[in-house]
């Protein structure tokens, strides 16, 4: 794909985006687009009892470490030890990285 079609490819690999970066218009122009009334989301309303269901469910995640199956997410467990000897759970290996702030 980039040598037939070069002037179609912005990406240095074709399917890759790796290294890929927006220019400064264009983050101008996709702030501006998803602002306010134009952001898919604006104006829905998320009910009481939907709040509710999504509190109580991260609540049994975090007692039973395990997902709702309605969800078809089966997610794993990471389990780190510290200098201490101490250990720490995360729900995923997202989770973990976020705490430690790496990428």
């Amino acid at each position: 794909m980039d040598y037939y079609k070069p002037k179609y490819n912005v990406l240095k690999i074709a399917g890759s985006s790796s290294g890929f970066r927006h220019s400064i218009e264009t983050i101008k122009k996709l702030k501006e687009l998803f602002k306010k009334e134009s952001h898919p989301k604006y104006g829905t309303v998320t009910s009481l009892e939907t709040k509710n269901a999504i509190a109580q469910s991260i609540k049994e995640f975090y007692l039973n470490r395990k997902f709702s199956s309605q969800y078809g997410i089966g997610g794993k467990s990471v389990f780190c030890y510290n200098k201490l000897g101490e250990e720490l759970i995360f729900p995923s290996i997202n989770g973990a990285r976020q705490q430690f702030k790496v990428r």
